[in-house]
């Protein structure tokens, strides 16, 4: 049996809701076309941040496991790499309304964590939201699942000391 989110996740005749395109939590990519994703928020629960350098920044990442790309919002581009370039990029990013993301482009960097590198892609989307780390860089990087992990473990423990 589906659950309403993976129901809602993947039905694009679903009732369609009001979500910001700044907000993006879950990058589904369509399987008629390689290059196009959808983004939807799930879920209001705080997300889980994981700090990483690209190329030589420190970003605080909201990591999701559902989406398929990484990306950073043009606002951050420009603040954190003024003199850096994006070349374009086919990919097309939807949100769940199946509204266009503007993708302003894709640039390769050089990721930083916990002591090892890796030459990644990045997407640059218009706007000033969250940057988020995707499975792009998930299935690429160890460590980051382990971490993750690591947070809601912790939190699991301080709800069992609260309600104990």
């Amino acid at each position: 049996a589906q659950g309403h989110l993976q129901k809602m996740c993947r039905d694009r005749k679903a009732k369609k809701i009001e979500i910001p395109s700044t907000a993006v939590s879950c990058v589904q990519q369509d399987s008629e076309q390689q290059s196009e994703f959808y983004i939807q928020q799930l879920s209001s629960h705080k997300p889980l941040v994981v700090s990483v350098v690209v190329d030589g920044a420190n970003i605080d990442m909201e990591v999701d496991t559902g989406a398929g790309v990484s990306l950073v919002s043009e606002t951050t581009f420009r603040r954190l790499w003024p003199h850096k370039t994006w070349k374009s990029s086919s990919v097309r990013l939807r949100n769940y309304s199946g509204e266009l993301v503007p993708v302003r482009g894709a640039v390769d960097v050089e990721v930083l964590f916990k002591g090892r590198k890796w030459s990644l892609e990045l997407l640059v989307v218009k706007g000033n939201g969250a940057s988020l780390l995707g499975r792009s860089w998930l299935l690429v990087i160890p460590g980051i699942l382990e971490e993750v992990n690591t947070m809601v473990g912790d939190s699991l423990e301080k709800v069992k000391k609260k309600h104990s």
